[in-house]
């Protein structure tokens, strides 16, 4: 590293078991000029340079997967864009409080990939914008010939099964799903060169069927013909796509367990993608040369790091309150629920013994009648007469 120039870093997520991941590093390391440090998403708040510089970082992908590595270290000169921050409170985002929202102030305006989180930080008045995925930003391998088969990745088996009885092509399927150990045991070379193996394989495809937007997207940028197939009857699932199966081709996967006829006819003919996502490729090329063409790095001082971890003490502290209260709050809504679940099977109970006893009575009651009509005939028959 030379002195006196910008220091980049390239964050990735070490552990992943999703090879998505790997592609959002992919596509964010093309703009950086240099890599000097190679940063863990999920240890990012405990970064620090050798030299005590700021480290400028594309901030793409999806945070909050660990609550208590957020916000970044004051080390990271970070651009906020193309993130994803995951919610799993049930009582709304802790991100919305104590250092995050403080570092979301700070460095306003955030790049969202999805709905909402755009919801949650328009209610908070953090000024964001939608960004779109950095993956769309990818380039196109040049030279790559067009083979002649269907690529399927992470399909439901039912929809594989449609697909495979439709059409002689050969289909390839795809699953993004790694196994963490070992990923994390390559190197960032390794990990590059099974991205491109992947993007390859779907470059060279007659077209691209898939549930996952981290090949979706992908294919958008490298212009592989792709359907998008969403699940509309999981309301996270429609957030994160609502942008995204605008800029696509895209059916649902209830349409296609329903009616396979617009997934049969893409088979046939497959579209030609939408261009919609040039606009988002575009902005998103320009805002990251611009922030790699301003990047500087300048000196953090012992006391403000060591003021940032006293505040990130202080903020674990409350975010710990806050789930035991959470905690609480859960265990006394479950037990309130099992109460009442307790309550209902005893009032079943019973009005099932009273169904019963009331079942008898009519039974009872009916035969007795039947009876009675019985013995009326017979002696209106003279048939009681021996």
């Amino acid at each position: 590293m030379k002195k006196n120039e910008p220091k980049f870093g390239l964050v990735v997520f070490k552990n992943t078991d999703n090879i998505g991941d790997d592609v959002q590093s992919y596509a964010a390391k093309q703009f950086l000029p240099h890599i000097d440090y190679i940063i863990d998403r999920e240890e990012i708040d405990s970064f620090v340079s050798n030299d005590k510089e700021t480290v400028n970082c594309i901030m793409n992908g999806w945070w909050l997967s660990n609550r208590s590595c957020f916000p970044p270290s004051p080390y990271i000169n970070p651009l906020p864009v193309s993130m994803h921050l995951r919610n799993t409170e049930f009582n709304g985002p802790t991100y919305l409080k104590g250092l995050a929202m403080d570092w979301l102030k700070k460095h306003e305006p955030i790049g969202l990939r999805d709905d909402l989180v755009k919801k949650y930080l328009d209610e908070a008045g953090v000024v964001n914008y939608s960004s779109g995925c950095m993956t769309l930003t990818i380039p196109k391998e040049e030279n790559i010939k067009k083979e002649n088969y269907i690529c399927v990745v992470d399909l439901d088996e039912k929809i594989v099964d449609t697909i495979k009885k439709h059409t002689d092509l050969k289909v390839v399927e795809v699953c993004h799903d790694l196994d963490s150990k070992k990923n994390s045991k390559l190197s960032l070379e390794e990990r590059e060169k099974n991205v491109r193996k992947l993007l390859r394989k779907y470059q060279q495809a007659r077209c691209v069927i898939t549930s996952r937007l981290h090949s979706c997207l992908p294919c958008l940028a490298i212009e592989a013909p792709v359907l998008l197939i969403y699940d509309d009857t999981n309301q996270d699932v429609v957030n994160r796509m609502n942008l995204y199966s605008k800029m696509c081709n895209s059916i649902t996967k209830r349409e296609c367990l329903e009616d396979a006829k617009a997934l049969l006819e893409y088979i046939d003919k497959p579209l030609d993608n939408p261009t919609y996502y040039l606009k988002y490729r575009e902005e998103l090329i320009k805002k990251c040369q611009d922030f790699v063409k301003n990047a500087q790095s300048k000196k953090i001082s012992d006391e403000e790091y060591e003021k940032f971890k006293e505040d990130k003490v202080k903020d674990l502290k409350r975010q710990a309150e806050s789930l035991y209260f959470m905690v609480e709050e859960l265990q006394y809504q479950r037990n309130y629920y099992k109460d009442e679940y307790e309550k209902t099977n005893i009032l079943c109970d019973k009005y099932k013994h009273e169904s019963k006893e009331l079942e008898d009575k009519l039974m009872a009651l009916y035969n007795s009648k039947r009876y009675r009509y019985a013995e009326n005939i017979r002696k209106v028959l003279g048939m009681n007469k021996k």
